[in-house]
């Protein structure tokens, strides 16, 4: 399993190769963004674990994108002091204006209230897609 540090440059090497990262897609990625959220939130509504953990996971993915689209950084401190399933996360320049970071806290609460960790469900995503090849159009992703 990896690190949520270590999954952000696969997922933005991912993103890359699949010609996502463009300044002008990210309209797009904001529209996925809520899409997963959606996909989510009927998963914990209906009580699906599998799927609460996919939507986790398939979000983390969509906001390392988007803040990667918008040239902020993203990275993580972990603070051994703390329990396991607790890290902060930082994005670099302006963050408190744009609110994704309180994003990444917010998933993180999400996956812990669900019996979960971000980490889990990041690999779960990052094991679905590493793989998966399609198209980018009009900057969406379209999977064969």
């Amino acid at each position: 399993m990896y690190t949520l540090e270590e999954l952000v440059p696969k997922i933005q090497d991912w993103a890359e190769k699949r010609d996502l990262l463009f300044e002008s897609n990210i309209p797009k990625q904001q529209l996925k963004l809520i899409e997963e959220l959606g996909e989510t939130a009927k998963a914990i509504l209906t009580g699906n674990e599998k799927e609460i953990k996919d939507g986790i996971g398939d979000t983390f993915v969509v906001l390392v994108i988007l803040l990667t689209q918008m040239n902020k950084g993203v990275f993580f401190r972990f603070d051994p002091s703390e329990s396991e399933s607790y890290f902060l996360i930082e994005r670099i320049v302006n963050y408190a204006k744009l609110g994704y970071f309180q994003s990444f806290d917010f998933l993180n609460d999400l996956a812990i209230s669900n019996k979960t960790t971000l980490t889990e469900c990041a690999n779960l995503a990052w094991d679905e897609i590493k793989n998966r090849q399609g198209n980018t159009i009009n900057g969406t992703f379209i999977k064969n």
